[in-house]
């Protein structure tokens, strides 16, 4: 970063605004998430955005999102899903834990969305993720039909819902349509 007026860069990846008027982003090719105050017209610079503050190889933020009680969630490369404390001034990390079925399995978090009923939908190199941040509980939605293998093995890039609360799911291969019940997917 040049100063603490500007950001480390022109060409943003990803943009966000909190409750505060805050404008958080990530700059291409750096592992810097940048929070610019619009009242001041200063730019914070976050390197390493962990709790201890300790190296986390590729955290780049992938995905930059504010929930709708005003939560700031981080995707990153490599680093897991992060969570904003404004309180302390930093962030904490969920990382992968693949032993347990009911922590993040991936951390790579491609993209973050919440629906209707407020949990948040991870896209990840490795399908879908629900987290409920109130029970801080993960669950993996992997396809069970044979016939939808194909975006057990695809980045998801893109999530949204429906009017009809149909989960929608973009990956690399196509457009799939998540039964949330039943854990299908269709396409």
């Amino acid at each position: 970063p040049k100063d603490s007026t500007t950001f480390s860069g022109n060409n943003l990846t990803q943009i966000a605004m909190d409750k505060e008027g805050n404008i958080w982003t990530s700059v291409n090719e750096t592992v810097f998430l940048e929070c610019f105050n619009t009242k001041t017209n200063r730019t914070r610079h976050y390197k390493n955005f962990t709790e201890e503050q300790s190296h986390i190889p590729n955290n780049t933020p992938r995905d930059i999102f504010i929930d709708r009680k005003g939560r700031l969630w981080i995707g990153t490369d490599q680093g897991g899903l992060y969570l904003y404390l404004p309180g302390k001034d930093n962030f904490y990390q969920y990382k992968a834990d693949i032993l347990d079925p009911g922590k993040l399995q991936s951390n790579t978090i491609i993209e973050i969305y919440q629906d209707n009923s407020n949990m948040i939908w991870l896209g990840s190199q490795n399908g879908v993720e629900r987290f409920n941040p109130d029970e801080s509980k993960f669950i993996v939605y992997r396809p069970k039909s044979i016939t939808s293998l194909e975006v057990a093995n695809n980045s998801v890039q893109a999530i949204a819902e429906d009017p009809s609360h149909r989960l929608w799911i973009g990956a690399f291969n196509g457009i799939f349509i998540l039964d949330r019940k039943t854990g299908a997917y269709t396409n």
